[in-house]
Formats: C-alpha cells, sequence, structure tokens
C-alpha cells in the first residue's frame, strides 16, 4: 500500500497542484456524455476532485481543496484571506458566480491560470 503524500505547505507547490487537479477536472468534464447540468455539477466536481486526490496520492479529505487547506494550516480554522488566490487578488473568492468552482469549472480554472500568471509576474519583479 502506498503511503498517501503529505498535503503541501509551500505556496508554490499548492498553486502547482490546484492548477494540476482544476485542468485534470477540466478535462474530465469535457469529455462527459451527456453533460452534467447545473444541479449536478457540484456532486461531480466533488467525486473528480476526490479521483484525483487519489490517483495522485493524497489521502481525500474535506476540504479537497489545496487553497482552502493552505488557508486552514496550521490552525485548523479557515481563514479566506490567507487563501493563496486572495493573495494574489484580495477581490478572488472561489464562490464568486462569475467563475463558481461548482458551476462554472472552467472559468474558475481559467481564473486560477490567470492569477497565477499575476503572482509569477510579481515573483519575477522582485
Amino acid at each position: 500500500m502506498k503511503k498517501p503524500k503529505k498535503w503541501p505547505e509551500e505556496l508554490n507547490l499548492v498553486w502547482y497542484e490546484c492548477l494540476r487537479m482544476w485542468s485534470w477536472i477540466v478535462w474530465k468534464l469535457a469529455r462527459m456524455i451527456p453533460k452534467p447540468t447545473i444541479p449536478t455539477l457540484p456532486a461531480i466536481i466533488g467525486d473528480l476532485k476526490d479521483q484525483w486526490m487519489k490517483k495522485s496520492g493524497y489521502t481525500s479529505q474535506f476540504p479537497n481543496c489545496f487553497f482552502c487547506r493552505y488557508a486552514n494550516l496550521p490552525s485548523g480554522v479557515k481563514d479566506c484571506s490567507s487563501c493563496p488566490g486572495r493573495l494574489v487578488d484580495p477581490a478572488f473568492g472561489c464562490a464568486d458566480f462569475n467563475y463558481h468552482y461548482g458551476v462554472h469549472p472552467k472559468k474558475f480554472y481559467e481564473k486560477l491560470v490567470e492569477l497565477d500568471k499575476i503572482r509569477q509576474s510579481k515573483k519575477g519583479s522582485k
């Protein structure tokens, strides 16, 4: 039995794994027939997140989100102000209806890619 991976605490790895997971989720959703509808989409996304965690060697436990896990560590109390997305853009929120992860997963992934580009450009300018 393979030992589960430790959840990343280092910010670059959190971004890397989050983007990898959402890229895979969007890829899987695009290939589903029939296409999921909004009432079923959040549950399907939850299942896909669990599948990705398992195939990538992570324990699947709530929250199955790298950003939420990062924001919750080490106290275990959710603090969205520590969300890696908000560290780049204070207005970012995963439940923003324009790119809500459970309603618009592709837009959500695209928003993450956009934020990561901003983050990378800020790193390069230091």
